[in-house]
């Protein structure tokens, strides 16, 4: 259908007659999305808007729940609805690209970004010339016309005149209501419109063959080292794309938000014990593209950018993405190697039964435990059954303060469904908080999430738990399941270790799975007040070739490790030594997990979310991920 230009506003006010729309407007000397009154606001000019339509889908800050805390306890307010539909006028493809790519990565799992998308009319408007020096849209396949099927109504400008074409049935009806503004489209305006995108294509400076990128770059290239040398960490690059979806979690008086994050700031992956996965700043400028050219195709088959260069034109040093990648496509006819030829996309992890609601419900507090000096064990009720494998975790939260991830540390064939067991190390203001709440007091429990030991794996094998320090929490459970089904096990041998005899945790039941199991205690070091019978050093120690006597195939043999990062490559690397086989080792990892669902970003290691495909993982599966975070 063609729209002559000056019928134009008559077509805009009748979609003000019914919605509510959104549409790019002139405002100063920028051009923004703004909620108009009057079809005169819209600005339909060549130029890109500056931000994209991403907040109207992810909104800066947004709220997660409300609650109100009296004699009666802790009442929480899910967030309102969204009802109201909504028009989204002038998108340009590549926004419009960028904001469907949210259920892909997000998994499908937050309802209120696909209840706005869902509540939207999109009414795209094709890129007759190209926006911005910066942008390589044609490139990722995203504009600079659209093709995709997400858009109700395609506009196209031609001379003096909107080409406008209807592709859904909510698109369809909207031009059927108003077909008297319109005249019918012809073969002539049909070749125009081919004719101006392909001038459009043709125009567009940075220009590359997207295929199979994420076979070309690597986390270990020296373009990141140089890059770091002139990043600002400003962050600006994440807040203005329209494909970055990470945020952080906070809680302000009796309000739980989201808000946007940036994985170039450098405590976005720091671990309450300091250790920091990305602790240089090359690190994470690598891991900003390699997130959207390798790990998002592997996760979702998309490329987490759509080449609107946005982010070029607003880095302070004038960060080129689009040339950057075009130099990578180059490296191919050079002989670069592949960053992940022959590798399979990662297909092994079960991610078992996980609730994907943000909203806790609350829980008491029935019994706290020191087990040292800064560790409790905390006995806690829920309010709602659950049900959990050893191995997950959950969030727990103090209201109006915030939550942190923490391993269950009980057998779920012991306590039931209306209990777990939790030890929670006073590192920070959450933990700190935690620890000084009297029984009986109400606190905010999410969860089971993540991925369990696979006890069931072990059944006639030789079954080894190997644990440092505190990572004794995440294997008690397990250690109780693995002695209950002992009668199908060809023998269970427990390895702990910690820094000296004061930090050994759980000494009541170490005491009695002596009774049951082959039980090895040892501490890096002694004083001699220390009352220590058991062995002194490194827990790796044990399984050196010369120490550790293996009488049975090794195929037989099973091992499932937590503690301190460099124990678990270690001992990981010793039980490879003697011959234990990657897929029959198991390690539980830390990360900062905000969300729990695999969508806050914080946790991500290559193309995996450790609490969503974690924290459990083969040491096959770690070796397959595309990441330098933890190398194996």
């Amino acid at each position: 259908m063609i729209l002559s230009k000056d019928r134009f506003n008559e077509f805009v006010s009748l979609l003000l007659n019914d919605w509510n729309v959104i549409a790019p407007t002139s405002f100063e000397d920028d051009v923004q999305f703004r909620e108009i009154s009057d079809p005169i606001e819209v600005s339909l000019t060549g130029t890109r808007t500056t931000e994209s339509i991403k907040k109207y889908f992810l909104p800066q800050t947004e709220i997660l729940f409300t609650h109100t805390t009296d004699e009666k306890g802790v009442t929480i307010y899910p967030p309102s609805r969204v009802t109201d539909v909504r028009i989204l006028f002038g998108v340009r493809p590549c926004d419009l690209h960028a904001v469907h790519q949210i259920p892909l990565v997000y998994r499908s799992t937050d309802q209120q970004s696909l209840e706005r998308i869902d509540r939207t009319i999109f009414i795209c408007h094709n890129c007759n010339i190209i926006c911005s020096d910066s942008s390589f849209c044609s490139s990722m396949n995203t504009g600079p016309f659209y093709h995709a099927n997400k858009a109700d109504i395609i506009m196209t400008t031609i001379d003096e005149s909107f080409f406008l074409e209807g592709r859904t049935k909510v698109g369809k009806s909207i031009l059927g209501e108003m077909e008297y503004l319109f005249t019918n489209a012809n073969e002539e305006h049909w070749q125009k419109r081919t004719e101006i995108e392909q001038n459009a294509i043709a125009s567009q400076r940075i220009s590359f063959d997207s295929n199979r990128i994420e076979y070309l770059m690597s986390d270990n290239d020296s373009i990141w080292d140089e890059k770091a040398k002139d990043c600002f960490r400003c962050g600006g690059c994440n807040y203005i794309c329209p494909t970055c979806v990470c945020y952080d979690v906070t809680d302000r008086g009796g309000v739980r938000e989201r808000s946007w994050d940036s994985c170039l700031m450098s405590g976005f992956t720091i671990l309450a014990s300091g250790d920091n996965p990305r602790r240089k700043l090359s690190q994470r400028i690598a891991q900003r593209y390699l997130h959207k050219f390798v790990h998002t195709k592997i996760q979702s088959d998309i490329y987490s950018c759509v080449g609107c260069g946005r982010c070029t034109d607003i880095c302070l040093f004038n960060d080129n993405i689009g040339e950057t990648v075009a130099n990578f496509t180059i490296k191919e006819s050079n002989g670069s190697r592949s960053y992940i030829q022959g590798l399979e996309p990662f297909k092994e992890i079960d991610v078992t039964r996980q609730k994907e609601s943000m909203i806790p419900f609350p829980s008491a507090i029935v019994g706290k435990v020191l087990i040292t000096e800064n560790d409790t064990l905390f006995n806690i009720v829920l309010s709602e059954k659950m049900e959990y494998e050893s191995g997950q975790f959950v969030e727990i939260g103090v209201f109006g303060l915030g939550e942190i991830p923490v391993s269950i540390a009980s057998s779920y064939d012991l306590t039931g469904k209306n209990a777990i067991d939790l030890v929670i190390r006073d590192v920070g203001k959450v933990s700190h908080a935690l620890h000084g709440l009297p029984i009986g007091s109400s606190i905010g429990i999410r969860g089971p999430y993540g991925t369990s030991w696979p006890v069931k794996d072990a059944i006639g094998k030789h079954a080894f738990v190997i644990a440092g320090g505190i990572g004794l929490c995440p294997l008690r459970g397990t250690i109780f399941d693995l002695i209950r089904i002992k009668a199908d096990l060809k023998s269970l041998n427990l390895y702990y270790g910690a820094r000296e005899p004061s930090l050994i945790i759980f000494k009541e039941d170490l005491a009695e799975w002596r009774k049951d199991i082959s039980v090895h205690l040892t501490v890096d070091s002694i004083t001699g007040q220390d009352n220590w019978s058991d062995d002194i050093g490194f827990i790796t120690e044990y399984f050196n070739n010369d120490q550790m006597e293996i009488e049975f195939p090794l195929d037989e043999a099973m091992a499932f490790i937590c503690g301190p990062q460099i124990m678990i490559k270690n001992v990981c690397r010793r039980l490879e030594e003697l011959g234990f086989k990657d897929k029959n080792i198991y390690v539980s990892l830390e990360r900062m997990m905000k969300c729990g669902i695999g969508t806050c970003g914080h946790c991500t290691m290559g193309e995996v979310h450790v609490c969503r495909d974690g924290p459990v993982f083969s040491l096959r599966q770690l070796k397959e991920i595309n990441s330098n975070d933890y190398p194996f």
